[in-house]
């Protein structure tokens, strides 16, 4: 009789599997399309630096400050949370090189309007 599950059969079968569910996993994660920089323009001109270890640098006047961390929720909420844990969800809207912040889905106007920074 013949061993149908040795570990010859087993191996390659287990190893061919798990590189599957990782490119699964991998391509059904979604790009982060906030990386980088973005600049708010006059008057402020403060820019923005949204770091893929989910922090948000604040650069202005030649400082640089830790403002938030962020998390994309969905295709178009974002969450930024402060240094305190205060979550603040907002609804953005990502044209090309710009990025524009509303502080709730019924907003016209955006609180922030941003062009990234290349």
């Amino acid at each position: 009789m013949k061993k149908y599950l040795s570990l010859k059969y087993i191996l390659p079968a287990l190893v061919l599997l798990l590189i599957i569910v990782f490119a699964v996993i991998k391509l059904s994660t979604p790009a982060n399309p906030v990386l980088g920089n973005w600049n708010t323009g006059e008057p402020t001109n403060l820019v923005f630096e949204f770091k893929n270890d989910t922090s948000v640098m604040l650069h202005a006047n030649q400082r640089t400050y830790p403002a938030w961390h962020y998390k994309v929720l969905t295709d178009d909420t974002l969450q930024l949370v402060d240094g305190m844990g205060r979550p603040r969800e907002y609804r953005y809207v990502l044209s090309g090189d710009t990025l524009d912040l509303y502080e709730s889905a019924a907003d016209t106007t955006p609180a922030y309007h941003m062009t990234r920074v290349k």
